[in-house]
């Protein structure tokens, strides 16, 4: 054992380094950076980007392990008294509520039945989403969670600092001061608008894409903002390498998965199990219908109440049910 052949072999395996795998074996290196890029053009307050939660969801959850996930807050709605000197948030509010339901009834997705105010800007909103990630990932996906729920669900967009904090009052693992302090800081403003002009760089893809695949209500044709345009939200550009797919609009699971395998062949054999309507719900704090179709396979989580909305369902765990909060301006049900 101490001969020579054994000293070779020794020394053979200490240039090989423990990092390093034998020819034959192929894997990527433990800290290589996912070989997807997918870039998330969203905004708090849009009806389309909580629409197509579900489906995003689906795809972080099968592919999240292929993919470098970025989410940039495009700003919506700026200043809408500038566009609408006569903007009333209460009294306009209906008129508003009226468009998201006809977005609600297309796709299933719950949506509360009363818009106490229209948010006059949906800026707040992304610097909170933003000052969130300095708290971790799964706070920040926490948080913008629930600025989605204050507007669809309850009715009470998150448009100025105080109702941020009531919006995400108990949000687990949140300290609500330091984010209210940093979503006000000169970084995160500098931040959201680095967002806003991202999205004002529209890929010169995405017109076509817009236009091509299959049926959806919402095709996600680039945006008109003064003498330029924006992405309709959500778009999703995917990049790998020097090749760039945009997914712009409302879009099926089968356009993700299709174009991630364009990029990455072999991808859909790698997808990752979907978790049980359980996890998924204490991963969220809610679960929408459309969420339990699509991720839980119809099977709703066990522990947990329903609540019904003229257009879709949420299941909320029961622990939650008696704060105020935690329940949608809707109507219950027991079962």
């Amino acid at each position: 054992m101490g001969g020579p052949g054994g000293r070779a072999a020794r020394r053979r395996r200490r240039r090989a380094g423990p990092g390093r795998r034998r020819a034959g074996r192929r894997s990527r290196p433990v800290n290589a950076a996912p070989p997807v890029t997918v870039t998330e053009y969203t905004d708090p307050g849009c009806v389309w980007s909580w629409a197509a939660e579900p489906r995003l969801r689906w795809l972080r959850l099968r592919y999240g392990h292929l993919l470098a996930w970025r989410q940039v807050f495009g700003v919506q709605i700026a200043d809408l008294r500038a566009e609408r000197p006569d903007f009333d948030p209460r009294a306009d509010a209906p008129e508003y509520l009226r468009r998201w339901a006809s977005v609600a009834e297309r796709t299933g997705t719950p949506l509360t039945t009363r818009l106490h105010w229209m948010h006059g800007s949906t800026a707040p909103a992304g610097r909170a989403a933003i000052a969130a990630r300095d708290q971790g990932d799964a706070v920040a996906a926490r948080v913008l969670r629930r600025l989605r729920e204050a507007v669809f669900l309850h009715g009470e967009p998150a448009d100025t600092p105080p109702r941020v904090r009531a919006a995400l009052a108990g949000v687990p693992g949140l300290d609500p001061e330091r984010l209210l302090a940093a979503m006000e800081s000169a970084e995160v403003r500098t931040r959201l608008r680095a967002d806003a002009a991202e999205t004002r760089r529209v890929h010169p893809a995405t017109a076509a894409a817009a236009a091509t695949g299959p049926g959806t209500p919402a095709p996600g044709h680039p945006v008109a903002e003064g003498s330029g345009h924006r992405y309709a939200f959500p778009t999703l550009v995917l990049t790998a390498g020097a090749r760039t797919i945009v997914l712009p609009g409302f879009r099926g699971t089968e356009e993700y998965e299709a174009a991630l395998t364009e990029l990455l062949p072999g991808s859909t054999g790698r997808a990752r199990p979907l978790p049980p309507a359980d996890r998924l719900l204490r991963e969220t704090g809610s679960l929408t219908g459309p969420e339990v179709a699509l991720l839980a396979g119809g099977r709703p989580p066990t522990d947990a109440v329903r609540v019904r909305t003229g257009t879709g369902d949420v299941w909320l765990p029961r622990a939650a049910d008696a704060a105020p909060s935690a329940t949608p301006s809707v109507e219950r049900s027991a079962s």
